[in-house]
């Protein structure tokens, strides 16, 4: 819909959510853009501020990790994008 129409249900919210990473993504002109747009979103979601009000103290005390990844389909394979702990 590109004339901005209001979306039903769920539909709305998830439109929002997924905007900064479209842009981001149109912006890289990458030659597979349904995966960057997936590796974008994962990313700057693992990266917002922790808005769960009980996961977001564990998170600053360094008692929870977020870390992004992006799982294939295609070969089974799982890339971590960001946030990996170090051992």
């Amino acid at each position: 819909m590109h004339d901005r129409a209001t979306l039903p249900g769920n539909l709305q919210a998830i439109s929002r959510s997924l905007r900064t990473a479209y842009e981001a993504t149109v912006a890289q002109k990458a030659a597979d853009p349904v995966d960057a747009m997936i590796r974008v979103h994962a990313t700057q979601t693992a990266a917002a501020p922790p808005s769960n009000t009980s996961l977001s103290p564990l998170a600053r005390q360094g008692d929870l990790a977020v870390i992004s990844a992006s799982y294939s389909l295609d070969t089974g394979r799982v890339d971590v994008l960001n946030g990996a702990p170090t051992v």
